[in-house]
């Protein structure tokens, strides 16, 4: 009778370590797969920035100049001699 209580209790031990384990996985992988989530999101993000950053630059460089290009030639003036 000793074995068989035993056996029952260590069944009902071993169904009730595995329920707790269920639900300590029920919260805790949804909260890493989200941080996993956020982590890849923020690595695309920065990626597609540096991206843009580094092949923005190289377009701008073939657009039109934004200012004037001024040809001018200086002369150095002499005001004692005028």
């Amino acid at each position: 009778m000793h074995r068989i209580l035993s056996g029952i209790f260590m069944f009902l031990l071993a169904g009730l370590i595995f329920t707790v384990f269920l639900y300590v996985a029920s919260i805790v992988i949804p909260i890493v797969l989200l941080i996993c989530l956020v982590g890849w999101g923020w690595l695309k993000y920065k990626q597609g920035k540096s991206v843009k950053l580094m092949f923005g630059q190289k377009h701008s460089h073939r657009a039109a100049p934004k200012g004037e290009i001024i040809d001018a030639e200086y002369e150095i003036i002499d005001d004692d001699n005028r």
